[in-house]
C-alpha cells in the first residue's frame, strides 16, 4: 500500500463489463485517496457495480475512493464510495452518471428491545420493551430531490397532483399539501410546466415535505413500477399485505437503525461515534448534504442518523411495557389530527436528538413540513 495522495485510483483488473467510462455528476470529494490496490468489478444490480477487495490494510471510513478501467482507459469516477467496516470484504459501490437509484436493503426481521437502552433518553422512550418486527426493506438512502422531481412530473402528467410556485397538491380527497416550494430550503421550484432541482442539489435529501407528501409519493412510484399500491390517497388507510412502496413503520425505522437481527446496539446508526456516521449540528456547517456520504450502519444504510428527521408511518403515543409484533402506532380515528413521528435527527441538531431511539417529541401533525424534515421508503418482503 502506498502513502496517502490527492488523485490516485483503484486499478480495475481484467473486467470491462462493456461499459464506457462514466464521470461523476456531482463534486468530487477531496479526499484522502489511498493508491492503487488490484480487485474484480462485478455487476451488482440493474444501476450499480460493486468492487470488492479483500484483504486491504490500513484503511478507515474517512477515506474515499476512485477506480479506473484497466487497459488506459479513462478513469471511472465514483459516486458512492465509502469503506464499510462491518463487512470482511471492502465493499465500493458506484452508479452510472445520473441520480442516484432507489436501491431497497432487504432486513430479516427478528425481535428487538425497543426503546433507550443507555438510560438517557426521554420520558417517550420507556419502558424499554419487546419488539417484533417482520421481514421487510428498507431504502439505502433518503429519498432525493431528484427521485422527488421525477416522482411528481409524473404525476403532475397524469392529474394526480397540481402544482403553483409555492406548493404541489393532492388532486384527490381534499387536496392536501404534499410539498412546499416555497422557501429557499426546498431545493424544488416549479416552472409553470415542470418540476425542477437547483443545479448539484439533485442528490441531497428533499425536504419541506409533509406526511401526505410522502405517502403519495410511495403510492405514484408504486404505479410507475406497476406495484400494488400501499395507500388510498382519499381517506389516506394502508393496506399491509400490498407490496408497493410504503413508510416505514416507527418500530422497523428504529430495528433498522439498530442494526437489525445482529446489530451491535450502538447509540447512533452504525456507531457509537456520531461524527462518523451523521451529518449533525457539530459538523455539518449548518446544511444537508448529499445522501451517503457518511458511513452505512451495519445493514449498509445511510444517513438513518442526521442530515434529515425522516417521516415514519406512525401516530405517536406512549410505549406499553408488554411484547407486541408488528406495531404500527396508535390508533387515530381522524387522520387531520395525526401525530405523525419523525426519526433520526438532522443536519440541523445536537448529538442527543440523533440517537436512534429519540422519538422526537415535537410530533407534527401530517400537514407539516419542516426545512430539515424528508423520508424513506419501505416495502413488505414478497410473500411475508
Amino acid at each position: 500500500m502506498k502513502a496517502v495522495c490527492l488523485w490516485l485510483f483503484f486499478l480495475v483488473v481484467g473486467v470491462c463489463l462493456g461499459q464506457t467510462p462514466i464521470v461523476q455528476r456531482a463534486p468530487t470529494p477531496a479526499g484522502p485517496w489511498i493508491d492503487a490496490v488490484e480487485g474484480m468489478l462485478q455487476d451488482f444490480d440493474k444501476n450499480c457495480y460493486s468492487l470488492r477487495l479483500s484483504e486491504v490494510s490500513n484503511l478507515n471510513e474517512s477515506n474515499y475512493y476512485r477506480m479506473r478501467f484497466s487497459a488506459g482507459q479513462d478513469a471511472v469516477n465514483a459516486r458512492r464510495m465509502n469503506y464499510n467496516s462491518y463487512l470482511d470484504q471492502l465493499v465500493i459501490e458506484y452508479f452510472p452518471s445520473g441520480p442516484v437509484p432507489i436501491i431497497m436493503v432487504p432486513i430479516e426481521g427478528g425481535t428487538f428491545q425497543m426503546g433507550d437502552e443507555w438510560g438517557d433518553g426521554w420520558e417517550d422512550e420507556h419502558p424499554v420493551h419487546s419488539v417484533t418486527v417482520s421481514s421487510f426493506s428498507m431504502s439505502k438512502y433518503e429519498v432525493t430531490n431528484e427521485q422527488v422531481r421525477e416522482v411528481m412530473q409524473w404525476a403532475y402528467d397524469r392529474g394526480k397532483v397540481t402544482a403553483t410556485s409555492s406548493t404541489v397538491r393532492n388532486a384527490q380527497g381534499n387536496s392536501q399539501e404534499l410539498l412546499y416550494l416555497g422557501n429557499s430550503y426546498c431545493q424544488i421550484s416549479w416552472s409553470g410546466s415542470s418540476f425542477v432541482v437547483d443545479t448539484g442539489k439533485e442528490d441531497y435529501p428533499c425536504v419541506e415535505v409533509t406526511w401526505y407528501g410522502s405517502v403519495a409519493f410511495c403510492n405514484y412510484l408504486s404505479e410507475m413500477e406497476d406495484l400494488t399500491l400501499c395507500y388510498n390517497l382519499n381517506t389516506w388507510e394502508c393496506d399491509w399485505n400490498a407490496q408497493g412502496y410504503r413508510l416505514p413503520t416507527e418500530a422497523e425505522w428504529e430495528y433498522a437503525a439498530k442494526g437489525g437481527l445482529n446489530g451491535q446496539k450502538t447509540k447512533y446508526a452504525g456507531s457509537g461515534n456520531i461524527d462518523a456516521v451523521a451529518w449533525y449540528s457539530e459538523n455539518s456547517g449548518s446544511r444537508s448534504h448529499e445522501v451517503g456520504t457518511k458511513v452505512g450502519n451495519e445493514l449498509g444504510i445511510h444517513d438513518l442518523t442526521g442530515n434529515v428527521w425522516e417521516w415514519c408511518w406512525d401516530n405517536w403515543g406512549f410505549y406499553s411495557s408488554s411484547p407486541v409484533t408488528d406495531p404500527r402506532g396508535r390508533e387515530s380515528g381522524d387522520i387531520r389530527v395525526k401525530r405523525g413521528m419523525r426519526r433520526g435527527g438532522s443536519w440541523d441538531q445536537y448529538a442527543v436528538l440523533c440517537r436512534v431511539t429519540d422519538r422526537s417529541i415535537n410530533m407534527y401533525i401530517p400537514v407539516f413540513w419542516d426545512y430539515d424534515l424528508g423520508f424513506r421508503l419501505a416495502r413488505a418482503v414478497p410473500g411475508r
